[in-house]
């Protein structure tokens, strides 16, 4: 069978080690979606609600009201280049750094609060993932996770956190290419809008347009900071299997004429978002 699922190039990477179980973990009811399709959809929804409510995704509150679009204003030597942000012109302000920590520390507690109910639950293991489109390799997206020991280390630092998880999720690692307090700043930044975001779209499997159930409207690209968006994206050999587009970390607007996005995963990672492999239909060898 070929298909346009491609391997990991590294999957030390993108799969986090010790958290095969999160493949092997029940989904509420276990046959209840053949048996009772009503009630079990019915009580995905009401985790995905929950979830929402632990990370403060939901009550009616938009994306625009809770995710900052603007990213700060200096530039990068990466090349990101200078872009405004007039609410909070003053970035050396220490009331600043300490609201994005603070920020950012809240959103790493009420994360871990969520995702410790879903693994109560038996929705997942203890560990999470998102899909982020791959800056080195264009038209792929990586299956990226997050564990419980990602977000839960008593002790650590916030900026050792923030170095830690950005690197992990974005790929990227800022440290030695911006000033070493404003790259903390747009970690904070960013990681502090984007891990709850993340964590709402996984337990819709990455497939569900969340924002009219939690917001009362739905949008096609929530920003999270440095230019970074979820957005629903075409996946090239999945569109069909898993009925629509799924939610993809990027910085690229999708180009229509261009396919959808290859996608770089390992089995366990298709089978806990998607169901069995073998429903996955592909072309002739």
């Amino acid at each position: 069978m070929q298909t346009d699922i491609t391997q990991p190039s590294d999957t030390s990477i993108y799969y986090v080690p010790g958290h095969l179980p999160n493949s092997e973990a029940p989904r509420p009811g276990e046959l209840e979606y053949l048996l009772n399709p009503t009630a079990y959809y019915g009580r995905l929804d009401d985790l995905e609600t929950r979830t929402a409510q632990t990370v403060g995704q939901a009550n009616g509150v938009g994306p625009k009201t809770l995710i900052l679009t603007e990213t700060v204003p200096f530039p990068l030597a990466i090349g990101e280049g200078t872009q405004t942000m007039s609410e909070w012109p003053d970035l050396e302000s220490t009331i600043l750094r300490q609201d994005l920590m603070k920020g950012f520390l809240d959103s790493l507690f009420n994360t871990s609060q969520a995702l410790c109910h879903l693994n109560s639950e038996g929705f997942c293991g203890k560990a999470f993932s998102l899909l982020v489109e791959d800056q080195a390799r264009p038209g792929i997206a990586n299956i990226v996770h997050v564990s419980l020991d990602d977000i839960h280390r008593p002790g650590t630092l916030p900026t050792e956190y923030a170095s830690f998880l950005f690197e992990r999720v974005i790929g990227l690692n800022y440290d030695g290419q911006a000033a070493s307090w404003r790259a903390t700043l747009l970690k904070y930044h960013l990681l502090g809008n984007l891990l709850p975001l993340a964590l709402v779209s996984f337990t819709g499997s990455h497939v569900c347009r969340f924002g009219t159930n939690l917001w009362g409207q739905e949008t096609d690209s929530i920003p999270v900071g440095l230019g970074y968006s979820f957005r629903p994206r075409e996946l090239a050999c999945l569109k069909d299997f898993i009925g629509g587009h799924a939610w993809v970390l990027g910085k690229s607007q999708p180009d229509p004429i261009q396919p959808g996005l290859k996608l770089s995963l390992v089995v366990q990672d298709l089978q806990e978002l998607w169901g069995p492999v073998w429903l996955v239909g592909g072309g002739s060898p």
